[in-house]
């Protein structure tokens, strides 16, 4: 609670009108019809023909230059780069920023086998595809859904490693 206090963000949405112009004051109601809209406005991506992550990563018997390896000190350096200012994040896994931040010489090891593990298995773990979406007005009318965007709060850790595979 004193936490979320301390947040810049501050998740106050409603009352909204829906579609008929009937004003929706309950959580759940106005949950669905922001849900509704911002799942209206992305666009579908077509996943059918996204390369075998284990083929990439293993590399195969003829060509071993395409394998991956992350280090510890691969991960050190990325969790030095956190910043402090996003703790908000943690809204998902509980793993704080700070958190990273002060164990990073101890989790880093760790941390680096994980990556290493959801590579060559080619499975991410659970946890890191939940998201929590949380509604962040733009302007004009605050009862008007599509004048809302949504942010997703999602695992720093997962941040982490997506951050070593774009670099």
């Amino acid at each position: 609670m004193y936490r979320n206090s301390k947040s810049k963000i501050k998740p106050s949405v409603g009352p909204l009108l829906d579609d008929c112009w009937t004003v929706v004051s309950n959580n759940k109601e106005m949950a669905e019809l922001l849900n509704g809209f911002f799942s209206s406005v992305f666009t579908k991506e077509k996943t059918d023909c996204l390369p075998e992550i284990r083929q990439f990563f293993q590399g195969s018997d003829n060509d071993k230059s395409r394998c991956y390896n992350i280090t510890a000190d691969m991960v050190k350096s990325k969790l030095y780069k956190l910043k402090m200012n996003k703790e908000q994040s943690t809204w998902v896994d509980s793993i704080s920023t700070r958190m990273l931040l002060e164990l990073s010489g101890d989790i880093s090891e760790i941390l680096a086998k994980i990556f290493n593990k959801s590579l060559l298995s080619g499975e991410v773990p659970y946890d890191w595809k939940l998201t929590n979406v949380i509604a962040i007005f733009k302007k004009c009318d605050k009862s008007k859904a599509s004048n809302y965007r949504p942010l997703s709060l999602t695992s720093n850790v997962c941040k982490v490693f997506e951050s070593i595979m774009r670099d």
